[in-house]
């Protein structure tokens, strides 16, 4: 994470005020080391299914290989599955994602905007086959294209 990044970050958390998702910091003695947070997010054709997305995910470099991205997707998926969440998604590096249960979001038929680098785009089913025969595009808040995320 740039510290360019903090306020981008600091802006999309004080922007997106839906009370039922939530920001998950990790802090150590330095102050903040990491940050992500949980959105709903849209899967296109079907709106009843409940899907949360891990955006944006940053940890300091300094701190990076630690552990903290691991401890922040896991609570944030941990918050998904309390918000009645069926499956969760995550636009960022594959090898990340996959080593905590992680799957090509294509595996499920679904695609994003945010799908810049292939195979980018992860999601992880909470609920077992929540994705089976869907597909469709995920649907970020508004909030995240008006600053370019």
């Amino acid at each position: 994470m740039r510290r360019g990044n903090l306020a981008q970050i600091s802006l999309v958390a004080e922007r997106v005020t839906d009370p039922e998702t939530g920001r998950h910091l990790s802090e150590g003695e330095g102050g903040l080391l990491g940050h992500v947070m949980v959105s709903r997010v849209e899967l296109s054709g079907y709106p009843d299914r409940v899907l949360m997305a891990l955006a944006p995910l940053a940890v300091l470099p300094q701190h990076q290989r630690h552990g903290i991205g691991k401890r922040l997707v896991i609570s944030a998926v941990k918050r998904c599955r309390l918000l009645g969440a069926g499956a969760v998604v995550a636009a960022g590096h594959a090898d990340f994602y996959t080593h905590l249960g992680f799957h090509p979001a294509g595996h499920y038929g679904l695609y994003c905007h945010h799908d810049d680098v292939p195979g980018s785009f992860v999601a992880f089913e909470l609920l077992p086959d929540y994705l089976e025969g869907l597909g469709g595009e995920v649907q970020f808040p508004d909030t995240f294209s008006e600053l370019g995320i």
